[in-house]
């Protein structure tokens, strides 16, 4: 919670505004209530209609000022809790954009969303309330205890055993309520993920017939959730009934004890009577309005704990303080002794001694089973994960050494799976590039062969995608995501089997233009198929995390067993 509420210092002024005006508005309040009781004991006693009206009149105009400052009350606090909430957003949003691919896989991507939206919401309400209820709250008590024990000290202890035991029941509802919010929220996470996978593979669910399966999934969930929130909301059942319960006890006993007082001992004034009740009530108020905040506090502390997880995540992949700075860059790229595994206990290397060079300009090709290292291979590259041994460089500067910025713009990556974004087709296509004109756009679609059909579309380049690019098919998406790509204009570009989807006529069209118009662009084209890379310069072959293979595609034909298999068997299947 004080990592969140470091944010207020951004907006020290609205604060104070926010907590003056409340304050003001608490000081109005009891002045009010000691005017009123000056009518009943020297105005009306006295029969000065005079003085009944200038008090009266007194009273009209605090309760005017009172109303324009409850508004800018409610007004400043309000606005300083939505630009921390935005900021908060942000920060958090912007932490997640640097993780690592090692660090975004502790959280799942329904957990994410929800700290993003719900937690933050949350907290931002609660500062709402807090910014006005914990400020006017504990002035409102301990005024009104010091002016209740000043009038009437017998009567006094009703309302000091009153606070003791509302204190009590606010101590159960931090103790108790914590726990079971923070399980609350959980439980969201869980739900959330069940939505966004149901929504987002929903024509996989359909194809399968799983419709009752996952109704059944996400009622499971459902249940869950509602099971949770009902544990954590009972602590808060009896609140209201127990806080109506003290009120009317203590108006009560406060009534038989001042009556007694005013009219038998005649030790108490009726003006003081009415002070007495309006500031037990007022007594009431504070301690009631403490409980809920605080009930509120003790559930926005686990989605503060939550984001704070996120915040306290070390940034396990940075650019150097002293950035090495490549003036003209060719593209050559070189892996010495590489190896890999996600974490340093694990006896089991992801990659492991991998070396190879590849000159600028050329194409290499890399091919092996599922589960090789593929994939982790260029990540490497694009500095996504970091290496545990080895190095990695780019025209013969370690890339640890390169600003993490300027070494991803270098690359043009297109990743195994083809992510579009809504929007038109030139937003997608620019993504990479914002500065790209139409005619670096439209050279890119025709080297990726995607021109013909943004040309077909009656929008042009202004076609729109939908969530997902589901209004497009698996081959369209990856070559809009080789274009994307190719409108950065990179001097290194790096495809993980990204024309799986292409037929054959169509990928040897694509790695045509890329021979004739990007020869001085280094390509690294990881493939599943043999067809796709048996053009490219060198070809390293992997299996199980090491190279058992590295030559051009003639070479590995006649010395290589493993490649031999994997063509011989595409070989088979193609025939039929």
């Amino acid at each position: 919670m004080i990592k969140i509420l470091t944010f207020l210092k951004n907006h020290k002024w609205l604060t104070f505004l926010s907590i003056f005006c409340t304050i003001s508005v608490v000081f109005i309040d009891l002045y009010n209530t000691q005017l009123m009781a000056n009518i009943v004991d020297n105005g009306i006693p006295n029969a000065n209609f005079q003085y009944i009206v200038s008090t009266g009149l007194l009273m009209t105009g605090l309760a005017i000022l009172n109303f324009f400052l409850g508004a800018g009350s409610t007004s400043f606090s309000s606005l300083v809790s939505n630009k921390v909430a935005f900021e908060v957003r942000e920060t958090i949003f912007k932490k997640i954009q640097r993780f690592s691919l090692k660090k975004t896989s502790k959280y799942t991507t329904g957990s994410l969303v929800t700290r993003l939206s719900t937690d933050i919401d949350f907290i931002q309400r609660t500062l709402n309330f807090a910014l006005r209820l914990l400020v006017r709250s504990p002035i409102m008590l301990a005024s009104a205890v010091i002016v209740v024990w000043n009038t009437e000290q017998r009567m006094a202890y009703i309302v000091l055993a009153l606070v003791v035991f509302l204190l009590f029941v606010m101590g159960l509802i931090i103790i108790y309520g914590f726990p079971r919010f923070r399980k609350v929220q959980q439980k969201l996470d869980s739900l959330n993920q069940n939505v966004q996978e149901g929504l987002i593979n929903i024509r996989l669910i359909k194809s399968f017939v799983r419709e009752d399966y996952e109704d059944h999934k996400f009622r499971t969930t459902s249940e869950d959730l509602k099971g949770k929130s009902i544990q954590a909301q009972r602590i808060f059942l009896f609140l209201d009934p127990v806080m109506m319960l003290c009120l009317n006890l203590a108006t009560l006993a406060i009534m038989l004890l001042g009556s007694y007082f005013a009219v038998f001992s005649q030790t108490l004034r009726l003006g003081d009577l009415l002070v007495f009740l309006n500031y037990m009530r007022f007594t009431l108020f504070s301690m009631m309005m403490i409980t809920m905040i605080f009930s509120m506090i003790s559930r926005s502390k686990a989605s503060t704990d939550r984001l704070k997880e996120i915040m306290d995540e070390e940034i396990d992949i940075t650019s150097p303080r002293d950035v090495s700075a490549l003036s003209d860059i060719k593209g050559h790229v070189q892996f010495n002794d590489v190896s890999f595994k996600y974490y340093l206990d694990n006896e089991q290397y992801i990659l492991k001694d991998i070396n190879f060079e590849v000159l600028p300009g050329e194409q290499l090709g890399i091919i092996g089973s599922t589960g090789s290292g593929k994939s982790t291979l260029v990540n490497l590259l694009v500095r996504l994960i970091d290496p545990i041994d080895g190095e990695i460089t780019i025209d013969g500067v370690n890339i640890n050494q390169l600003d993490l910025k300027k070494l991803r713009e270098m690359i043009g990556f297109v990743p195994q799976k083809s992510v579009l974004f809504t929007g038109s087709y030139l937003d997608n296509l620019r993504w990479g590039n914002s500065d790209a004109t139409r005619d670096d756009v439209i050279l890119a679609t025709k080297i990726a062969s995607i021109y013909d059909f943004i040309k077909g579309n009656p929008d042009g380049v202004d076609g729109m995608i939908t969530q997902g690019g589901t209004n497009l098919s698996g081959g369209q998406r990856q070559r809009f995501s080789i274009a994307r790509a190719l409108v950065k204009k990179p001097q290194i570009l790096v495809l993980d089997d990204s024309t799986s989807a292409l037929d054959q006529a169509t990928e040897a069209q694509i790695n045509e233009t890329f021979q004739s118009e990007l020869k001085d662009t280094t390509i690294i084209n990881i493939a599943q198929k043999i067809s796709s890379i048996s053009h490219c310069d060198k070809i390293i072959v992997l299996e199980k995390g090491e190279m058992v293979g590295y030559g051009t595609h003639q070479s590995l034909l006649e010395s290589n067993a493993i490649y031999q298999e994997i063509y011989e068997s595409q070989m088979r299947k193609e025939v039929i």
